[in-house]
């Protein structure tokens, strides 16, 4: 009976890998790679769309600054991809 087990062991092992994949890769767990041009685009045109949303008919100007606020954290994370990529191949 224990070399029973030991073969049911080998076997549920086998079975959660079953393609000898290295979990310790940082590549398994992650997403490594750049979304590509049309995330940049559409990036830039959601930014420009949540400026141009300040204009209306609203009295307050709070949900101005949290749009323009949005808009400029989107707009600096573009800026520093950009910068990434561009220097990216100076390694």
């Amino acid at each position: 009976m224990a070399g029973t087990t030991t073969d049911a062991h080998a076997t549920n092992a086998h079975a959660s890998n079953p393609a000898g994949v290295d979990t310790n890769d940082p590549d398994f767990w992650g997403w490594n790679h750049t979304f590509g041009k049309g995330a940049r685009i559409g990036g830039f045109v959601v930014a420009i769309v949540l400026l141009l949303m300040t204009i209306g008919n609203h009295h307050g100007r709070v949900e101005d600054l949290w749009l323009a606020l949005i808009a400029a954290i989107m707009l600096g994370a573009l800026a520093y991809d950009a910068s990434k990529r561009r220097k990216a191949w100076r390694k």
